[in-house]
Formats: structure tokens, C-alpha cells, sequence
């Protein structure tokens, strides 16, 4: 919810507020509110914070933060860095190359890739396992699923 109140922000626009007959989740209404404004804009740039809640064994509850910035322009150029407590790496896509670059373990990794934003997110995951974060946000197609 803070990364659709600070792109909400960030647009300089009001959101609609979801149709009060609809039985969708009002959080759920803003973030598609928010995905169908960004996925109509060619070149976008914004911060986002967001952390992550993990549950250990012993029931004890454990949170993870990351800063999350992105430089977007359609349909192949993208900067994504992402500093916080579980990665610090930067992808970056120059429309004619990807490169990860996991300044933890201070190692790189670059593939020729032509293709576009949301092919490139595609391909990550399918043939490295790598997820993109924030990937409903950054791609041309994508659309929040409904939960």
C-alpha cells in the first residue's frame, strides 16, 4: 500500500476510489488503479520502500527492508537497484543487453537480450529463476491478478 501512496503521488493525480458496489478490496482497486496509469506512460521514474515479513520456526517475527529504485523507459531500457537487508543488486537493461550485478557477493552476470521490458522479466524467471521485484509495475502487459 505505501508504494501505491507514493506512485499516487509521484503521478501528481487522484485516484479514483474503487465503485463501493465492488466486492474487490479497496487496496486491490488502487493497485490496479496504479498499474493501469504506469503501464500508459513510456518513460517513468520513482523510489519505493518496501519490506518484507518472515515468520522463523520459533514463531518469531522478523522484517526486511529494501529501497527500490527504478528508471523505466519503454519498451526496452530499464534501471532497477535495490539496496536493503537481503540484496543489494542492480539490473540493468540497455536494450541490448541485461546485466545483474549482486554487489554482495560482488559478482556480475550479462546476457545479450534484445527483447522488450516485460520479455526480458519473462525470461529471467524461466530460464534463471531470477523474479524481478516490482515486476507488475514495470512492464508494458502485465496486469495485477486478482486475489
Amino acid at each position: 500500500m505505501l508504494a501505491a501512496g507514493l506512485l499516487a503521488a509521484w503521478s501528481g493525480e487522484v485516484l479514483a476510489q474503487p465503485d463501493e458496489a465492488s466486492s474487490e478490496p479497496q487496496e486491490i482497486a488502487v493497485i490496479r488503479a496504479l498499474r493501469a496509469r504506469i503501464g500508459s506512460l513510456q518513460h517513468f521514474k520513482f523510489d519505493v520502500v518496501d519490506t518484507i515479513d518472515d515468520v522463523l520456526e520459533n514463531g518469531q517475527k522478523v522484517q526486511y527492508t529494501h529501497l527500490r529504485s527504478v528508471l523505466v523507459s519503454r519498451p526496452d531500457r530499464l534501471v532497477l537497484e535495490s539496496k536493503g537487508d537481503l540484496e543489494n543488486r542492480t539490473l540493468v537493461k540497455d536494450g541490448k543487453t541485461v546485466t545483474l550485478i549482486d554487489m554482495d557477493h560482488e559478482v556480475y552476470a550479462q546476457i545479450e537480450f534484445s527483447g522488450t521490458i516485460d520479455e526480458m522479466m519473462d525470461q529471467l524467471l524461466e530460464r534463471f529463476d531470477v523474479s524481478t521485484p516490482l515486476a507488475d509495475f514495470l512492464g508494458g502487459r502485465r496486469s495485477t491478478k486478482k486475489q
